[in-house]
């Protein structure tokens, strides 16, 4: 289990500090087993329209899975709910996502021609001038913001945090894709070594919702934090989401994962390095920098 620090001495971790969060709100957190998710169906205490009233059957359809164990236990619910569990007032999804599935969404043939411009695996060579093409495709690759209005009522040192572990979530997947990257020419990084440090370790969030009746009071905050913390603990570093009815219209959401760590990644047309799924992508690169670094206390006080 990956240990959790402090990450600076006037900034506690989020995994040290969900504790007391959890017991100001009269709040528990508890990972699901496909057996005490069939008791709380029975109870009536997921039903599906009381957390997404727009599409109640995609949290129907994840339910099933979960309960039928159809991703062989790689798929997990997290719920949120009022003490002694007599009310679930959140739940979230999220599945491991393994190498080879990875693969099939991360254009790795965009790495291999990267480091093909290095010459073979052991053979160290200058870096080679990018053509137009190529710096327009790695401008394109950079148009990501790092900031998040949210941040405005942090210190600086607090937005500088955010605005690092934003800028952590893709740089790793960067820095494989561009042709001038140092450390695979000091390092002699070799392509299966980037391959598989690239498709390792994910987990793809399906689902984060707060049941209609407790909304605007920060839980999905709290919730997400469980969530990222569970996952970090099952010694998975890259989390990776679609935001539902397009970002630009989904504006909770949007504004959740930002505020974070996640970066908007463009499409694949764009530069984007995912070809599937394409659109609405949104990633969180280093889930256990952004549990230990961010300005998680300074946050929740604001």
């Amino acid at each position: 289990m990956p240990a959790s620090s402090q990450g600076s001495d006037n900034n506690k971790s989020l995994t040290s500090l969900l504790p007391t969060l959890l017991q100001t709100h009269n709040l528990t957190c508890a990972l699901e087993t496909p057996r005490s998710a069939s008791t709380l169906l029975a109870q009536n205490k997921l039903s599906p329209r009381d957390f997404i009233e727009q599409h109640p059957d995609i949290e129907r359809t994840l339910l099933q899975s979960f309960v039928e164990d159809d991703y062989d236990g790689k798929l997990h619910l997290m719920t949120l709910s009022t003490e002694e569990r007599e009310e679930v007032i959140g739940l979230s999804f999220w599945r491991e996502v393994d190498d080879e599935e990875m693969r099939e969404w991360l254009d790795l043939h965009r790495v291999e021609e990267t480091l093909e411009r290095h010459g073979h695996d052991d053979v160290q060579q200058q870096p080679i001038r990018p053509t137009q093409q190529q710096q327009q495709q790695q401008q394109q690759r950079q148009v990501v913001s790092f900031k998040y209005d949210g941040d405005n009522k942090l210190s600086h040192s607090g937005k500088r945090t955010m605005e690092g572990i934003r800028s952590d979530s893709i740089t790793w997947i960067r820095n494989a894709l561009q042709s001038e990257t140092p450390r695979i020419q000091q390092n002699r990084i070799t392509k299966s070594i980037i391959q598989r440090q690239l498709v390792h370790a994910w987990i793809k969030i399906e689902l984060v919702a707060i049941k209609r009746s407790h909304r605007s009071h920060h839980l999905g905050e709290l919730l997400l934090a469980c969530t990222l913390s569970k996952a970090y603990e099952h010694h998975d570093n890259h989390a990776i989401l679609h935001i539902a009815g397009t970002s630009s219209k989904n504006i909770p959401a949007t504004k959740l994962y930002t505020k974070f760590g996640f970066v908007g990644l463009p499409r694949y047309r764009e530069g984007g390095p995912f070809g599937e799924p394409d659109g609405d992508l949104f990633v969180l690169g280093d889930i256990g920098g952004c549990l230990e670094k961010g300005a998680w206390e300074e946050m929740w006080k604001s």
